[in-house]
């Protein structure tokens, strides 16, 4: 259990029941039509990305806020925040429904913010996440919030403490950790 005494989660791929549910507040309501700025961004297949220039033609970007790796578990609080939730999922299911996109010759991102403070840590863990769960398409790091910024996307920030936790009967002490996170 975390400090606050909401249990921590180590199934990354189901939701737990109960989780409060996001409200539409109209922050995101500016964005269809928008012009897409030209913000590179760095991706993980290596290459610098433009995303003003990817989404002259036809594009999907979908943004999470962060992605966590086994045998981590997801704490509490976390689950806490209305929307957080639910990334790894969000991933697999952008990557299941990939074909019917790429038929339609849509190219396709997930971007996040992963890795405040640093965004080449971030990078790899996006990286080793496109690994685990087989993504046939690129994620784009977003750690300083340039897209965010400039698309003046909703976000929240979030301190995420875990001193202990329970996994697969295991006992772990984790180090405490703050991690900033941008919403989609």
């Amino acid at each position: 259990m975390s400090g606050a005494g909401i249990p921590t989660d180590s199934q990354l791929l189901a939701l737990p029941a109960g989780l409060p549910r996001p409200e539409d507040d109209g922050a995101a309501r500016h964005l269809p039509g928008a012009t897409v700025p030209h913000i590179v961004l760095r991706s993980t297949s290596g290459d610098e990305v433009d995303v003003g220039e990817v989404a002259r033609r036809l594009s999907v970007f979908f943004l999470y806020p962060a992605t966590i790796a086994p045998p981590a578990v997801i704490p509490g609080e976390w689950s806490e925040i209305p929307g957080a939730r639910g990334c790894t999922i969000q991933n697999v299911g952008f990557r299941d429904a990939y074909p019917g996109l790429s038929a339609f010759g849509a190219r396709l991102f997930g971007v996040s913010g992963q890795g405040q403070p640093d965004p080449e840590v971030g990078l790899r863990e996006q990286l080793e996440l496109k690994r685990r769960l087989g993504l046939p398409y690129d994620l784009l790091n977003d750690a300083r919030f340039e897209l965010a910024r400039a698309l003046n996307l909703p976000t929240f920030v979030a301190s995420l403490r875990t001193p202990t936790v329970e996994f697969e009967g295991r006992r772990r002490r984790s180090r405490s950790r703050d991690d900033g996170c941008s919403s989609d």
